[in-house]
């Protein structure tokens, strides 16, 4: 046990004061203070993000999806061209944000290779900018995003487009999208 000595500042009414211990004492509830309040707003953030999480489950679960059938398709392409026109203003089907492409294999058979976004959110949990929400569609912030491409290399079916160093990913037009409406045999339906 060691001993403090008192100085002629250490004594009020004959009683002398330890204010080393105070002050230690008085820190030391200061710093349990603190970390029980990190503790409950790590605890707190960790229910929010968890709740979050639920809800955007939830809500991808039950938004509406593009669908592609392969057997009605006639490998026209207009879906990417009127996805180019809608989105850049013109009829240039590489800069659409829907690729379905159409190819014979021997024996005449025609096949296809068909990329759009499934809306499975995976380019939003790894955008490390936060710059792409999932609701009920895909929305890129071009304010926020850094065109780093990580969502383009994260994406599982190759459909995010870099273009100027900013993320293009399928917004399905707002929930109507133009290449559902233009295709003729109707193999692209949205539900």
């Amino acid at each position: 046990m060691t001993m403090e000595i008192a100085g002629e500042n250490d004594r009020v009414g004959g009683v002398i004061r330890q204010p080393a211990i105070a002050q230690r004492r008085k820190l030391a509830i200061n710093h349990k203070v603190a970390d029980f309040h990190l503790a409950f707003l790590l605890q707190k953030r960790n229910r929010e993000d968890s709740l979050r999480e639920k809800m955007r489950k939830d809500v991808q679960k039950n938004m509406k999806r593009l669908k592609f059938d392969k057997k009605k398709c006639i490998g026209c392409r207009l879906c990417a061209q009127a996805c180019s026109a809608t989105h850049e203003g013109m009829f240039i089907p590489s800069k659409a944000r829907i690729d379905i492409e159409s190819y014979y294999v021997a024996g005449g058979t025609l096949k296809f290779k068909d990329a759009y976004c499934n809306l499975c959110g995976i380019c939003e949990k790894n955008c490390p900018t936060k710059a792409i929400t999932l609701t009920d569609k895909i929305t890129v912030n071009h304010d926020v995003c850094i065109g780093c491409g990580t969502c383009a290399a994260k994406c599982p079916r190759k459909v995010v487009k870099i273009v100027n160093k900013k993320s293009y990913i399928c917004d399905t037009c707002d929930g109507d999208p133009m290449c559902v409406k233009v295709c003729p045999q109707g193999a692209l339906k949205f539900e």
